[in-house]
C-alpha cells in the first residue's frame, strides 16, 4: 500500500493491508489481476458480506471460491467484446490490455463469474466500472437477466446507491 500510496503522492492514508477490520466490520483482501500497482478486491463480512471486485482481468478459482454466497455483490461488467473490438478509436495494443488477463472483465466473464459465485443468499448485484465507449447499459441487463437475483443495479459513474443489509 504504501507503494501506491507514493506513486499517487498520499501524505496521508490508512494502510489496510496492516488491518482486517474497519468500524467493527471486518474485511478479507483478495489479490486481483489487473496492470496497477498491487490491485485487490475486498470481502466484509459484517451482518452480511459484501464482495467488491473491480479491475481484474479475470475471475480465477481462488476468487470465486472466496467470494461465493455474498449478501452483495459490486463487480465490473467493463465491456462488451463486440463493441470493444469493433472500436475504431481504441487501437490494438488497448484493446489487447483491456481483454488480457491484466485488464477488465467483460459482460460475458462477469456473467459466467456470477454464476459460480450467486447463492440463495445473494439479493444484491451491482454492476460498476462500466466502459463509457464499449458498452451499454442494456447489454449487461441482457447478458445478466437469467440470473436469480431479486436486485440487479447497473450504475452510472459516480452514482451513489443505498443498500438495505437488513435479512
Amino acid at each position: 500500500m504504501e507503494e501506491l500510496a507514493k506513486k499517487l503522492d498520499i501524505d496521508n492514508f490508512i494502510d489496510i493491508t496492516t488491518r482486517n477490520m474497519v468500524n467493527g466490520i471486518n474485511y478479507e483482501i483478495i489479490n486481483t489481476s489487473h496492470d496497477a500497482v498491487k490491485p485487490f478486491g475486498l470481502i466484509f463480512n459484517g451482518k452480511q458480506k459484501l464482495v467488491h471486485l473491480t479491475d481484474t482481468g479475470y475471475l480465477s478459482k481462488k476468487i470465486i471460491k472466496a467470494c461465493t454466497g455474498a449478501y452483495c455483490y459490486l463487480i465490473e461488467s467493463n465491456y462488451e467484446d463486440e463493441l470493444l473490438i469493433n472500436n475504431n478509436r481504441y487501437p490494438f495494443l488497448i484493446k489487447k490490455r483491456i481483454i488480457g488477463d491484466l485488464g477488465h472483465l467483460s459482460n460475458d466473464e462477469c456473467h459466467r463469474g456470477l454464476i459460480k459465485m450467486i447463492t440463495d443468499n445473494t439479493k444484491y448485484v451491482l454492476f460498476g466500472h462500466i466502459s463509457e465507449n464499449n458498452n451499454l447499459r442494456h447489454l449487461v441487463a441482457e447478458r445478466n437477466e437469467s440470473l436469480d437475483v431479486k436486485n440487479k443495479i447497473i450504475l452510472l459513474k459516480d452514482e451513489n446507491v443505498v443498500i438495505n443489509f437488513e435479512s
